[in-house]
This record gives C-alpha cells, sequence and structure tokens, in this order.
C-alpha cells in the first residue's frame, strides 16, 4: 500500500465509522445538533419525570439534606446521550452509570437476563413458514421503565449543570431540590424503574414481562425461557429480548394478543407481515413456505 491508498483507506474508515456511530455526548450533540439536540433531551427527561405510560414515573426528586454522605457517595451519575439515526432523526437517551453498583453487589447473586437462542429463532420462524402463520413483531416503547425496582433496592442518580436546567423546564416541581455544591448545580433523583445502565435493569424487564405472560395463560419453555407458548386452537409463540414475536395461524388471535400487551405496556410499534427484521435480522416467508 502506498501513501496515498493509505490516506485514502483512513479516510474510507473515518467516514464509515462516522456513518455507523453517530451516537455521542449529549454537551457534545448540544454543539453539534443545536436546537434538536436540546429538544430531544428534554423530550427523554419528560418521559422520565411521566413515566412510559401514565402512573409509572421513573424519577423523584430528593432533597440532598436528607441523604447522607454515604447515599450520595453511592448516587449513579447520570450519562446523557445523543444519537442521529440515518433518518435524520435526533433521539436523546438518559442512562445510568451502573458500574458503582458492582461495588455493592454479593459475588453470589446474578443480574443476567435470558436471552434468546439463534437456534430457537430459527425454529421459530421455520414453524411460522410451514405452518403458513400470520406474524406480527413489536417492541414496547421504553421497555426497561416498565419494571420497578423493589423497595428493598433504593438507587439513586444525580443530574448535574445545563440538565438540571431542562429537567426544571420539563417540571418546575423539581426547582426546590435544586443545589449548588462547590459551583454546580446538583439534583438528585430516586430511580422508581428499570433506567437504562442500571445492572439489573434487563433482569426486572425480563421477569416483568415474562411474568405477565404467565398470567395471560402462556407457559415458559424449561429450555428457552425467552421463548413462551399458550394454546388458542393451536399454539402462539412469543419470543422476546428487547423485541418481541407473535404468530398463529389465525391472524385474529395474533391481533388480540397485540391488543391484551398494550393494557400493560401502552401502544406498541407493530409490524405485520411475511417480511420482516427482527434483531436486525430481515426475513421473509414465500408463498411456497420456504424462507428468504
Amino acid at each position: 500500500m502506498n501513501v496515498d491508498d493509505e490516506v485514502v483507506s483512513k479516510d474510507a474508515m473515518r467516514l464509515a465509522t462516522g456513518a455507523v456511530f453517530t451516537q455521542m455526548s449529549a454537551k457534545k450533540g448540544f454543539k453539534t445538533v443545536g436546537e434538536a439536540a436540546v429538544a430531544a433531551m428534554f423530550k427523554e427527561l419528560k418521559q422520565l419525570d411521566e413515566g412510559p405510560m401514565p402512573g409509572k414515573p421513573v424519577v423523584q426528586p430528593v432533597d440532598v439534606d436528607t441523604l447522607s454522605q454515604k447515599m450520595q457517595e453511592q448516587a449513579m451519575e447520570a450519562v446523557n446521550l445523543i444519537k442521529v439515526k440515518r433518518c435524520g432523526k435526533v433521539k436523546g437517551r438518559t442512562c445510568a452509570n451502573g458500574s458503582k453498583q458492582r461495588k455493592y453487589l454479593s459475588p453470589e447473586v446474578s443480574v443476567a437476563s435470558p436471552t434468546v437462542s439463534l437456534e430457537d429463532f430459527l425454529t421459530t420462524i421455520l414453524i411460522d413458514a410451514q405452518e403458513d402463520r400470520d406474524v406480527a413483531i413489536f417492541d414496547v416503547p421504553g421497555d426497561y421503565l416498565h419494571a420497578k425496582f423493589p423497595d428493598d433496592k433504593a438507587a439513586l442518580m444525580r443530574l448535574r449543570d445545563e440538565f438540571v436546567d431542562i429537567m426544571c423546564d420539563v417540571n418546575p416541581e423539581y426547582e426546590k431540590y435544586v443545589k449548588v455544591i462547590k459551583g454546580t448545580k446538583i439534583l438528585y433523583l430516586r430511580v422508581l424503574r428499570a433506567i437504562y445502565g442500571c445492572i439489573e435493569s434487563a433482569l426486572l424487564c425480563y421477569n416483568l414481562f415474562s411474568s405477565i405472560l404467565v398470567q395471560m395463560g402462556f407457559t415458559l419453555n424449561p429450555y428457552d425461557k425467552c421463548v413462551a407458548n399458550r394454546m388458542v386452537n393451536g399454539k402462539v409463540i412469543v419470543w422476546y429480548v428487547d423485541d418481541c414475536k407473535v404468530s398463529h395461524v389465525d391472524p385474529r388471535v395474533v391481533t388480540n394478543l397485540v391488543n391484551e400487551l398494550k393494557k400493560h405496556f401502552g401502544d406498541l410499534k407493530t409490524s405485520r407481515g411475511n417480511t420482516q427484521t427482527f434483531l436486525g435480522i430481515s426475513f421473509k416467508i414465500t408463498k411456497d413456505k420456504k424462507l428468504n
């Protein structure tokens, strides 16, 4: 490779990574994207204040004077991010830096969440194709945020500076909880639900979703706990990680199931039909019962 080729190769790599990795810190997003980034962060913090659906707030303000020094030290820093999607849409995301939580986790405690295996993913699609099933793919907006933290596992998160101002714009009630400490605006928030970044969030989300399926009459597969079945004139197969798939030979059964889940999780982003993308894998069920 000559020098010119190497320069072209590096330029191409920068362009490629720039197209793929569009996530940045919110502070950088404010500078590079401008008002659209501020609006996206406002929308994200509003979701934390109001929750994924009415009656499910994710955070609540805490008076720092009621917190011990140890509690303040254990509080997680908020990580605020901006992502620019391929379509140009700007999205905000507030996560908790849950690395501190590992210091207080007993070695014997597991917080891992089950995930569906590739074999089961392919097996269920083959069943869909052979039985000519109606297929629906859906995800739960703010899925983690539906899962509540146990009362005995209080978590605290700390906002700083301009993000405190945005949260106070979202809800002026937060203003009386703001403190200026060493020249920095600080707002402590009690985390009520499984916010992204907390080490137990994925498991809490799994436990909530699977328990609701069991209440609805589903049985979890003993070999893969991300697959569930319910007999309704045949089997419905559901599996889930961040997304869900449900199928049945009768489209009305699929519609009824999706509507039933909406009662628990609000509106669901749903796609129906034989051409789908699930967890980044695109597939098509043809009329001759084959997969492409």
